[in-house]
């Protein structure tokens, strides 16, 4: 246990000295105390709705915390190589993952804490008492919360093998179970139905006393509603309110369901503990000097074209924007993100045009744009946060001038590749779009359907340009996404133009 509690005291201060860290607590403060602050001081809503008003906010705010203190825990020692040496000490790896954990654990929770308190005061002012109990219930789900995910991060750091990676599965594992999205009532739920009542179309339940109670469990799967289920039943246990439904019955599923959320923080720390334990921890079956000489192989393996073009096919631009692509598309973070972008945005698209909807078709169809949601920002980001910056990490940038290219062949070469990258993926989901209109309404709406598509391809492209540009300016690919992130939330935040 000393050994645990030295490199969680080490890896503590380690953190602490992260720059991101600390932006990330600031920017949880400023996205979540105004609203909260004006909410309070206007003291229009009931105690009890106001309550549960913090783990809606927070749910998504909190996360970015624990995905900026945990997603390099692990993963960032291997990179550096220092996995190997805390090994020479005498340290196991269960040791490395439970100090990891513990360290984040309480960084996490002493920055929620403090946001919470602060949160507290905020309501003592607008409502004239502290109403401590009901808050601090909450409050204490809240803190369960941030520690069953920075758990999940910790345990997707240790199970892959960089840091981008880690942050595309954590963002996965949200938008999947998330309920403020539609992939797991998309996906899960209908599924859940057809066992139980062999059909696929889904009830909407709006009274308890309406649910069934296969319902009510399976709804439990789903650990973040599993969570927000437990936590508003305390609420209305504790007071304000009074909790609906029989009492045994909702405990016994409500304790089913923070079993369940504790599982999902369990499974990822589990399996990352497996595959550290079963993998060469530092070891590269290639140095860096050959994975230059591979990639600076594919970028110049035409080199007497890029001096001597013959043909279009063999200018220097052409060259460079072809391997861009193909290099682009051997990148397995950015295969998984159109993965996940296509599982966010099928069931949306689904979903928003429905016949049995009290809406007509032309409002449907006008609101498809809205199940692509954060898609154009993700995909954007995805294709722009690395184009530039990356050869300067890789060292490849200079190589790359040195064979008769210009910085400006380079920077063309890379908008043109993702820029048409981003909008060639977009056309199979539009593709569906169009086809599920025709099927289910018997005509397209060319006019409405082609400025729904042309809006969502124009923010597209737009994030993917600014991301390019932060690309080029930043030194790092991390700079380059807290710039694009930066961007996004200055206009979501002081704007509101999202």
């Amino acid at each position: 246990m000393k050994r645990v509690l030295l490199l969680a005291r080490h890896d503590f201060g380690h953190a602490l000295r992260d720059r991101l860290v600390w932006g990330a607590v600031i920017l949880l403060g400023l996205m979540y105390l105004p609203s909260a602050g004006s909410i309070a001081a206007s003291g229009h809503r009931p105690i009890a709705e106001y309550t549960l008003l913090i783990p809606y906010e927070l749910q998504t705010y909190t996360l970015v915390v624990v995905a900026a203190v945990g997603y390099n825990s692990v993963v960032g020692e291997r990179t550096a190589k220092t996995m190997k040496l805390i090994f020479g000490l005498p340290s196991t790896r269960r040791d490395l993952l439970l100090a990891k954990v513990l360290s984040r654990v309480v960084i996490s929770l002493v920055a929620t804490a403090t946001i919470l308190v602060i949160g507290n005061f905020l309501l003592a002012q607008g409502y004239g008492r502290p109403y401590l109990l009901p808050y601090w219930t909450i409050g204490a789900w809240m803190l369960l919360y941030v520690v069953v995910w920075t758990a999940v991060t910790v345990g997707y750091s240790a199970a892959f093998d960089s840091a981008y990676r880690t942050l595309l599965a954590i963002a996965g594992s949200f938008f999947l179970f998330s309920p403020d999205y539609s992939v797991w009532g998309s996906t899960f739920r209908p599924a859940f139905t057809f066992i139980f009542t062999g059909s696929l179309s889904t009830a909407s339940y709006e009274v308890l006393a309406e649910m069934p109670l296969w319902y009510r469990v399976t709804e439990r799967f789903n650990p973040l509603l599993a969570f927000w289920k437990a936590a508003s039943w305390s609420v209305r246990v504790v007071g304000p309110g009074t909790p609906s439904g029989d009492f045994g019955e909702t405990l016994a599923l409500n304790l089913f369901g923070t079993l369940v959320f504790l599982g999902f923080g369990a499974v990822p720390l589990l399996f990352g503990y497996r595959r550290l334990t079963r993998r060469d921890l530092g070891d590269d079956s290639s140095s860096g000097q050959t994975r230059l000489r591979r990639y600076v192989g594919r970028v110049t393996k035409p080199a007497r074209q890029l001096l001597r073009p013959t043909r279009w096919s063999d200018s220097r631009l052409w060259v460079l924007l072809v391997q861009d692509v193909r290099q682009l598309f051997r990148n397995r973070l950015v295969l998984g993100g159109i993965a996940v972008t296509a599982l966010f945005v099928l069931p949306g698209i689904s979903q928003s045009i429905d016949p049995s909807s009290a809406f007509g078709p032309r409002e449907q169809v006008a609101d498809i744009s809205g199940a692509f949601s954060f898609a154009p920002l993700v995909l954007g980001a995805l294709f722009g946060y690395r184009a530039i910056v990356g050869e300067r990490a890789e060292k490849t940038l200079r190589v790359v001038l040195g064979n008769s290219a210009t910085r400006r062949d380079v920077f063309v070469a890379k908008a043109v590749s993702r820029l048409t990258t981003a909008v060639l993926v977009l056309l199979p989901l539009f593709v569906f779009a169009e086809l599920l209109v025709l099927v289910r309404f018997g005509h397209s709406y060319p006019v409405l359907f082609l400025t729904v598509v042309g809006s969502v391809t124009t923010l597209t492209l737009l994030w993917t340009t600014i991301s390019l540009g932060f690309s080029a300016a930043t030194s790092s690919p991390y700079r380059s996404i807290a710039g694009t992130a930066t961007t996004f939330l200055f206009f979501l935040l002081f704007w509101g133009t999202w």
